[in-house]
């Protein structure tokens, strides 16, 4: 199969380095910057480099103008504020990240001239400088950064043009789903929903960095025991109000991955932060509030996190180099790095990296996984539910844990309770970890200690994989697979039994699933039915604590439509107006799902208030006599007959006036990343920073970064946001004053 170019992190290719970066940042994405001019005083100006990284041109007031400069006129590269221009208008608080580039001006008799910047922070900088600086000295071949750059712009206009994403994460009984930003009106998972068709993306990490700027407060829900909702207590069991998590607010969030006990946040530089159960995180400690996870990298350079996604207490990693780190626990070999050792660092998954070794000296597991292959798919699956057996026409050649001498690109991985699964760039499904109910696909119930290739799907083309508690799907772009445990029903087959093999969802069949996620027990899905021409939302299961939203169905067999309440109001003229599901979400026993509007809807077991909604507008479970679950986490919430729970979906009141931009879905716990705004006084009796109560005397200052509320003494030093395109000093509390770069 041939290979197909990807984009991840917004960078096609395979090798990814600093200067790749910077000429894709440079030319695919146009960049605000305050230039100085003759008059000294700054206006922001949109600026980029030609596709073909001949020229920069940049916006100017008079529309009719096109300022551009050709590279070959350039001299040099001046840093700091050193020229007139600069001197004219002199800033000491953005000198370290001023730059003048000097040029000979054609139509002034090649006089010396100079164009002015200033960029937004240290990141852009450094993109920026190194792109022009290298141009400038012309000793680098610009052949292949030429090729990826065109390709880039080939593939970015196809997303665009289609709203293209995908969600690579399922829920979790455990194996929690994580969230992230994407390209298009409301982000999420899926963007670009409405009445036309909109074809999806492969990789998940793909269009992550596209809107995260827009994306700032962290607003978290539910169990906290082990201080994974990030509140900054362990006393809170119950939180069914969500609550702003003051220690990540003003940080440029671009995702956060929940597991049953632990959370683990992605910054836009790349940063990991972790909180919770030290199982999971690998921290020396149990930890209420984000902390920095330090990363050995492997690699030659330094290289940047994705995606990430969690399972019960293990965390897998995705980088922009297609190659995936993990690190937790490892007793179910879900780490993949072929023993059972836990993991208290990101580690790089070696295997994506080394050749197959031959055949007869894999694993006795391995084995298995290969003849397994070669074997017709049990009878115990109906009729209208085959498994796909065209990989089996052909006997496999090379070992089941690598189909390539060169290094596998994963484009997308997803956690479950114990294990996980990868999509590589060729559509090839990997998945290492506990085997039980024969969730990783390979006809057998044996661990697999390394990534073991899925047979039965190798010429499927797999775009999205979603993992539950113990069982899993992947979804092609008209097919979805379903495999593992199923007596709830939650494989949505029509019937109880476990599949060792994946099969096909026949109700599904043929039309594209946008967005697919699984919890302990039950699985949701967003279909665009080409019959209807509409997206349906699909659910099957267990409904036992409403996490269905099927009403007072215990169980659904099938997947069956779910009725939703989809007309509300307009954010901005309060009229109703239809609106659109674009990114669902499922924990252990309950379901998320965000609309294009940014509201969100919530069903399921409210036990630990991880729906949003207070307890007192919740009921209790029914009671029922239906097969226990055999995890211990189903368990624990089926045992008491008092668990609060909604059965239908319902808006989250608290989140209306929020803007949700991602959700994201723990075991029992729930986080909503929403549009960056002002934190409202009654949401704050003390300073975000001492802890000092507010009174007459110490009032309250809000940051113009953040949002946050602080005391004077918090919030004393003022600097200009250039992301905010406010060039002026305006006021900021301490924090957001030193990540700014504040001297």
């Amino acid at each position: 199969m041939a290979t197909k170019a990807r984009v991840v992190g917004g960078v096609c290719g395979h090798g990814v380095d600093m200067l790749e970066r910077a000429f894709l940042s440079v030319t695919l994405d146009p960049t605000p910057l305050l230039k100085f001019g003759r008059g000294g005083k700054p206006g922001f100006r949109t600026f980029a480099l030609t596709a073909d990284l001949m020229h920069l041109r940049w916006t100017s007031k008079n529309k009719n103008k096109s300022p551009k400069v050709s590279i070959k006129d350039m001299q040099e590269i001046r840093y700091g504020q050193r020229t007139d221009k600069f001197k004219k208008a002199n800033r000491p608080d953005l000198q370290h990240l001023s730059f003048s580039i000097i040029y000979l001006d054609p139509l002034n008799n090649g006089s010396s001239d100079s164009v002015d910047l200033v960029c937004k922070d240290e990141h852009e900088f450094e993109l920026w400088t190194r792109a022009l600086s290298t141009l400038i000295e012309g000793k680098t071949d610009l052949t292949a950064y030429l090729l990826t750059i065109q390709k880039s712009m080939l593939q970015r206009q196809q997303q665009d043009g289609t709203g293209g994403a995908t969600a690579t994460g399922g829920g979790g009984g455990g194996g929690a789903d994580g969230m992230y930003l994407t390209n298009g009106a409301a982000a999420g998972t899926t963007a670009g929903v409405g009445g036309k068709r909109k074809k999806t993306g492969r990789g998940g990490s793909a269009q992550i960095f596209k809107t995260h700027v827009e994306a700032k407060d962290v607003y978290s829900c539910g169990w906290g025991e082990w201080g994974q909702n990030g509140v900054g207590s362990t006393d809170l069991e119950v939180c069914s109000t969500p609550k702003l998590l003051e220690a990540l607010l003003g940080k440029p969030v671009v995702q956060i991955a929940h597991g049953w006990s632990h959370t683990a946040v992605l910054l836009e530089s790349g940063e990991l932060l972790q909180y919770g159960n030290r199982i999971g995180t690998g921290l020396n400690e149990d930890y209420i509030i984000p902390t920095i996870t330090p990363i050995h990298w492997p690699m030659a350079e330094k290289t940047s996190i994705v995606h990430l996604a969690c399972g019960a207490f293990h965390t897998a990693a995705l980088t922009e180099r297609g190659q995936v780190l993990t690190w937790g626990c490892n007793v179910h070999g879900q780490l993949g790095h072929g023993d059972r050792r836990d993991q208290s660092t990101p580690k790089l998954i070696e295997a994506f990296r080394q050749k197959p070794a031959p055949l007869s000296s894999t694993s006795s597991s391995s084995s298995s996984s290969t003849n397994a292959a070669a074997t017709p798919a049990s009878p115990s699956s109906p009729t209208s539910s085959p498994s796909l057996t065209s990989s089996n026409s052909a006997p496999s050649t090379t070992s089941s844990s690598a189909t390539s001498s060169s290094e596998l690109f994963i484009v997308s991985i997803a956690c479950g309770s114990s294990f996980t699964a990868a999509i590589t760039d060729e559509g090839l499904l990997y998945t290492w970890g506990c085997g039980e109910h024969g969730v990783l696909g390979h006809n057998d119930t044996h661990d697999r200690l390394v990534p073991t290739q899925v047979q039965d799907l190798a010429g499927a083309d797999i775009t999205k994989v979603a993992c539950g508690d113990c069982h899993m799907f992947a979804a092609t772009s008209r097919e979805l697979y379903a495999v593992g445990w199923n007596s709830c029903a939650q494989l949505g087959l029509g019937m109880e039994i476990d599949q060792l093999r994946p099969h096909v969802v026949e109700v599904l069949r043929g039309n594209e699933v946008k967005e697919i996620a699984a919890g302990a027990t039950h699985s949701v899905a967003l279909v665009y039915m080409s019959k209807l021409n509409s997206d349906v939302l699909y659910a099957f299961g267990s409904n036992q604590v409403g996490q269905c939203g099927a009403g007072k169905k215990a169980r659904l067999s099938r997947p069956t439509p779910v009725q939703l309440p989809l007309t509300l109001p307009d954010r901005e003229t309060r009229e109703l107006k239809r609106v659109e599901i674009v990114e669902v979400r499922c924990g252990a026993f309950h379901t998320l799902i965000r609309t294009s509007n940014g509201e969100v809807l919530a069903t399921g077991s409210n036990k630990h208030g991880q729906l949003g909604i207070p307890l007192r507008n919740a009921r209790s479970p029914r009671n029922s006599s239906s097969k226990s679950s055999t995890t211990s986490s189903s368990a624990s919430t089926s045992s008491s007959s008092t668990a609060a729970m909604i059965d239908e979906f319902r808006v989250i009141d608290f989140l209306k006036d929020k803007c949700a931009r991602s959700l994201a879905c723990g075991g029992e716990n729930s986080s909503i990343l929403t549009t960056r705004a002002w934190v409202e006084d009654s949401e704050a009796t003390d300073c975000m920073s001492c802890k000092s109560p507010f009174t007459f005397v110490n009032r309250k200052h809000h940051c113009r970064n953040c949002g946050g509320i602080f005391c004077g003494s918090c919030s004393s030093k003022k600097i200009a946001i250039l992301r905010m395109k406010l060039k002026e000093p305006v006021r900021v509390c301490n924090s957001c004053y030193t990540m700014l770069g504040g001297r």
